[in-house]
Order: C-alpha cells, then sequence, then structure tokens
C-alpha cells in the first residue's frame, strides 16, 4: 500500500481549493487537500474531501484507506467499522488490503478486530505481507517467533521492503548488529535514501562506538535528501543522537522550508525548537 509520502503535501491549501473550485472532480487535489487538512488537525474537512474521492472513483481503494485513517484521527469506531466492511465487500478477494484495513483497526484501539483479520489472512495463504503483520503485533516476549516470521516472509520475497526494514531494526534491539546492518545496508541498496535504513544504520554505528562513522551516514542522508523533507528531518533527529544540536536545529528547519504542513516534519522540529 501507499505511505503518505506517495502524496504531496507542500501544496497551500489555497492553491488548493482554488484548483477545485475551478473543477470540483479534481481529484489529485482532493486528495492533497485531505491530507494537508489531516496535517492541519482540520480533520473534518478532511473526511468530507476524502468522502467525495470515493463518489468520484470508487474502484480506487487508496481513497478508502484515506477516509480510514482520518476516521482513526477522530477515534470514530463505529464509523470506521461500517466503513471497513464496506471495503470488504467491494473488494472481497484481496488479502493486502484485508492487511490494510486491520492496520487501521490497531490503530483506533480495536485490537480484536484487527488481530481477526489478520489471523484470517494469514489462514489463508502465508504471504510475505501477511507474514509482517503478524511479526509487527508480536510482543517483546516473542522475538524470536517474530525474527522467524520476518526470515520466512524474506525467503517469499527477498527484497521486501517492509520486512527488511522491520528485521533491521528488531535485530539492532537484540543487539545483533552485524546481522542489523547488512539489513540496512540491503534496504539502501534497493531503496537508496531510504531515512527508515539510515537510522538503523546510524543506531548500529552509534551503539558501537563509530560516531565519526556515524556522522558521515548522516551527512550523506542530508546530501540525498535535498529535496526530500521527510529525510531530511530524520536526519535533524540523528543529528541530535550525536549531541549536534545546532546542526539538527539548521537540518530541520531545511525541512519544515520543504513542507511546512508535514506532521513528521512539524513535530521534529518542534521538538528540537
Amino acid at each position: 500500500m501507499s505511505s503518505e509520502r506517495a502524496w504531496n503535501l507542500h501544496v497551500p491549501k489555497p492553491e488548493l481549493s482554488k484548483a477545485i473550485e475551478l473543477n470540483e472532480n479534481n481529484g489529485f487535489a482532493l486528495q492533497n487537500r485531505a491530507l494537508a487538512y489531516s496535517a492541519a488537525d482540520e480533520p473534518e474537512a478532511a473526511l468530507a474531501d476524502a468522502t467525495r474521492l470515493i463518489e468520484l472513483a470508487p474502484e480506487n481503494v487508496l481513497n478508502y484507506i484515506l477516509k480510514g485513517s482520518i476516521l482513526v484521527l477522530l477515534k470514530r469506531e463505529d464509523e470506521l467499522t461500517a466503513h471497513v466492511e464496506d471495503i470488504l465487500r467491494r473488494f472481497p478477494h484481496e488479502p493486502n488490503i484485508r492487511l490494510a484495513v486491520s492496520e487501521l483497526f490497531y490503530q483506533i484501539g480495536a485490537d480484536d478486530e484487527a488481530q481477526a483479520l489478520a489471523s484470517d489472512t494469514l489462514a489463508e495463504g502465508r504471504t510475505a505481507a501477511a507474514l509482517v503483520v503478524s511479526a509487527g503485533r508480536r510482543s517483546t516476549g516473542e522475538i524470536e517467533m517474530q525474527l522467524a516470521e520476518l526470515d520466512e516472509a524474506l525467503r517469499i520475497d527477498p527484497d521486501f521492503l517492509p520486512a527488511l526494514l522491520m528485521r533491521a531494526n528488531t535485530l539492532w534491539m537484540e543487539y545483533r548488529f552485524d546481522a542489523a546492518l547488512a539489513d540496512a545496508e540491503r534496504v539502501l541498496k534497493l531503496h537508496p535514501g531510504h531515512p527508515e535504513a539510515y537510522t538503523t544504520k546510524v543506531k548500529v554505528l552509534l551503539d558501537t562506538n563509530r560516531q565519526r562513522d556515524a556522522r558521515r551516514v548522516i551527512e550523506e542522508l542530508v546530501e540525498n535528501s535535498a529535496t526530500d523533507a521527510r529525510g531530511l528531518a530524520t536526519a535533524a533527529s540523528l543529528y541530535e543522537r550525536l549531541d549536534d544540536i545546532s546542526k539538527a536545529r539548521e537540518t530541520a528547519q531545511r525541512a519544515r522550508e520543504l513542507a511546512p504542513g508535514d506532521p513528521y516534519v512539524r513535530g521534529i522540529t518542534e521538538h528540537l525548537s
């Protein structure tokens, strides 16, 4: 499924609203305005745009996931349940969609419903995506079971990004630094500039007392994120790990200038201010 990074959070709401006034069926503008409203803590307005998107393109599952994520923000569990039922009726044989809506249940705190959907999907077929969702729900006392599921997922699809990222972070938490670094490097080979992989790599280097190498890696992330606000925000948080607060604030400000409405960027910037 696509993430927020796939959408453009840089366009101001007034420009999007003007585009919608000119063409009320402008799906691109509606989608991006819904995200901008969400980032600006205006979820009711975001919900209206997401609902309109579904009316315009009922075949586009991303519009349904967007609306579901907004209902999560609004903490409307009953409406989310009805919305998920509608999604599953419209897309009955799509395991990845079932996993995506199980995550919506998980985010709103409906853990039983989330686990039921994920378990049913896994029982029907041990896909890489289903195994990663199952691994992500494991408790801290089930690390070896989590790693076993991630290993299985990567046997099915050796380049499956969510499995590589989760396994790298889990291995780091278990002090298995060489293996964690190998997974992070694999991600960066497949997806150059990926902020989460850089984060794991820096954490490993710092925990093994290689501060100079860690700084070099952060500088590489900054260089690769010239137009990526979230990449720069991640680099800012990593500079903070190096206790270089001045550089962290400078990098966070660059990110904020690129995407002032992005909630992740805003959170990092406010934390460092």
